[in-house]
């Protein structure tokens, strides 16, 4: 793995050797993600033949905004467990006031007390 974070990007071999030139995402818990500039590609190919595509990840909300900056144009995107859903830029309010209990207020990025 090579990366450089500084512009995003970043080069990652398989163990046959084979290298993908990907976008490097920031950091979280877990480290750094990375997807392919072929993967946005290919997505960007599905989209325009009429298939939906949707991201779904456990993120919290702040991490997904940031990510979806750089990966493939999505029409919709699931975070925090399904807790924030985005149809486009558009958050679902109304989806997202049912789940403030146990996913936290709108305002915070800390999760709800267990």
């Amino acid at each position: 793995l090579d990366k450089d974070e500084l512009s995003g990007r970043g080069t990652v071999r398989n163990a046959e050797g084979e290298e993908r030139s990907c976008h490097v995402l920031r950091p979280t818990t877990m480290g750094n993600g990375f997807v392919s500039h072929r993967t946005v590609q290919l997505i960007d190919q599905l989209r325009a033949k009429g298939v939906l595509f949707i991201y779904v990840t456990a993120s919290r909300a702040a991490v997904l905004q940031e990510r979806l900056k750089v990966l493939a144009k999505a029409d919709c995107a699931a975070g925090e467990c399904g807790a924030r859903i985005y149809f486009g830029d558009e958050l679902d309010l109304q989806w997202t006031k049912g789940f403030e209990e146990i996913s936290g207020a709108l305002d915070t990025s800390v999760p709800a007390e267990q």
